[in-house]
């Protein structure tokens, strides 16, 4: 029996845990069988709810058209690597695809990772919040800015002060909103990543873990059985071939069939040779 599997990276507990933590609901969704999929999903800490097996890759999309009916606040991110992940990466408000992935998946995803580490997709998470407050930020100031600027170049307080504000200094300082809000953009170049804790995650799971897995190490163990009586039959059967080839011998070289027991046929043939010599 042949056995083939693949393996779980070692920070895809960890990046689970943190999606949790973040209030972000993960789902798996994959064509594999059910059995594989929950021991997969219950060992990075996925309930079992939010499992979904054996889906062919139409249905894949489908899922995720479904999922962003049901959440139209929300936004959906799909993560895939093989062909069959390519149209939910497409319907997806946000695909992302591994880099060493196939490169249909690579063609429909929106982001592409250049290597395997699960840990980027919180970092995409993080610089994508990261964006999107320096983008608020910027819309908030050059808003204030003009709402306070333009009356002022218009001379609002003139009948107050008696004092018009010059046509130049008007338009510098028109500029330095443009500029203010560019320099605040090129600001983002200076981010740096989050550190995560890459430990084990969350341990919730480890009970349904165990039970997910017990029928695969039942099956593992089975094939161990099966393959050491496999190995026995055939040390028996060698040891069969090997005492009659010596039974043989012993009736061509003595004339007599062997009598003797396992082990002393040697000894014992040889003692009879002496004597008889």
């Amino acid at each position: 029996m042949v056995a083939l599997r693949d393996t779980v990276k070692p920070d895809a507990r960890a990046v689970v845990s943190e999606l949790r933590n973040q209030n972000i609901e993960v789902y798996m969704i994959t064509g594999d069988t059910h059995a594989s999929a929950k021991a997969v999903g219950l060992m990075v800490g996925i309930d079992e709810s939010h499992i979904h097996s054996q889906v062919l890759p139409g249905s894949k999309a489908t899922k995720v058209k479904q999922w962003q009916t049901a959440n139209p606040r929300g936004s959906c991110l799909m993560i895939g690597d093989g062909i069959n992940d390519a149209p939910a990466l497409t319907q997806a408000d946000l695909g992302v695809a591994v880099g060493k992935g196939s490169h249909v998946s690579v063609e429909a995803a929106d982001i592409v990772f250049v290597n395997d580490k699960l840990t980027d997709v919180l970092v995409t998470i993080d610089l994508c919040r990261h964006i999107m407050r320096r983008i608020e930020m910027n819309l908030w100031w050059a808003l204030g800015y003009n709402m306070i600027g333009i009356p002022l170049a218009a001379g609002v307080l003139f009948p107050v002060t008696h004092v018009a504000l010059p046509s130049s200094l008007a338009g510098f300082l028109m500029a330095i909103s443009s500029v203010s809000v560019v320099i605040s953009s090129l600001m983002i170049n200076l981010y740096t990543k989050p550190v995560f804790n890459e430990g084990n995650g969350d341990d919730r799971y480890k009970d349904d873990l165990e039970k997910a897995i017990r029928p695969m190490r039942n099956l593992s163990n089975l094939s161990v059985d099966i393959e050491r009586d496999y190995k026995e039959d055939r040390i028996h059967s060698a040891t069969a071939k090997v005492m009659s080839k010596m039974m043989a011998d012993c009736a061509s070289r003595y004339g007599k069939a062997c009598s003797c027991k396992v082990c002393k046929c040697i000894g014992c043939c040889n003692s009879s040779w002496r004597k008889d010599k």
